[in-house]
């Protein structure tokens, strides 16, 4: 991110955290803010917050980054806070990301041309937050899309979710977004390894897409080395849970992240 900006002629400053964001922001106010939602000690959450209650930052333009999907709640919290746009993690796109920065540090008709800009903490690809939309339900059951295309385990995810949930099924990832859309679900359980589009690709569809980026997806693989996890959900994933599927963690992850949406 400061290669990217520096080369374009902003003037970077850079914070690890919530807490040496704010200090930052009090020596030298910045024109702009890049700012991550999970950071330790002080979160984004309250650096937005703190920023938005201070006059002289209270009309700072700031995009927002973040690994995961942004609930409801939290989504109305940061558009009420003024955020210019949610930024999510993942593949960054240069030309998107520098337009992105650009709109907010040009000036406005009649106001004179400002002198280089400067920005806080780094960010990925930009995503425009959209209006979330109702979702839709069967008799108030849950709707589970269970993308996966082992029969196998197909028939081992429906016969533990079946009692509780509505399920869908999909078995590649292309299937998946269709599937998606065509009922939006309350949750997505995503099998990593799959045909015709992998889960981290079909993830990045969903999350793109502004009728579906709000469904919490949690990624199924085999694959459990060490920091196998937090790659996974450096990709936005909200939850993972590794092959051979264990019925009660499954349970738990499922209702925790349904919890969390509401």
């Amino acid at each position: 991110m400061t290669d990217i900006l520096t080369e374009q002629g902003y003037r970077v400053q850079a914070a690890r955290n919530g807490r040496e964001a704010l200090e930052e922001i009090e020596r030298d106010l910045p024109d702009a803010i890049i700012l991550d939602l999970m950071m330790p000690e002080v979160d984004g959450f309250q650096v937005l917050r703190a920023i938005r209650g201070a006059e002289k930052t209270a009309q700072v333009p700031v995009l927002i980054l973040t690994a995961k999907h942004v609930t409801r709640e939290k989504l109305s919290f940061l558009k009420g806070n003024q955020i210019r746009q949610v930024i999510q993690k993942g593949a960054i796109n240069r030309s998107d990301l520098l337009a992105a920065i650009s709109e907010m540090v040009s000036p406005r008709q009649g106001e004179e041309t400002a002198p280089p800009p400067r920005s806080i903490l780094p960010a990925q690809t930009s995503v425009t937050p959209a209006p979330v939309p109702v979702r839709k339900r069967t008799s108030g059951t849950p709707i589970i899309l269970v993308v996966e295309d082992s029969p196998d385990n197909m028939i081992t995810a429906r016969a533990l979710l079946q009692e509780t949930y509505t399920v869908i099924e999909a078995g590649d990832g292309r299937a998946a977004i269709e599937q998606a859309r065509a009922h939006m679900p309350n949750l997505i359980l995503m099998d990593i390894s799959l045909p015709v589009m992998d889960g981290i690709k079909a993830l990045s569809g969903i999350r793109k897409d502004s009728t579906l980026q709000h469904i919490p997806v949690i990624a199924l693989t085999a694959s459990a080395m060490k920091g196998d996890r937090e790659e996974i959900l450096a990709y936005g994933f909200d939850a993972y849970i590794s092959k051979p599927i264990d019925g009660g963690l499954l349970e738990q992850t499922i209702k925790e992240t349904l919890d969390d949406q509401k």
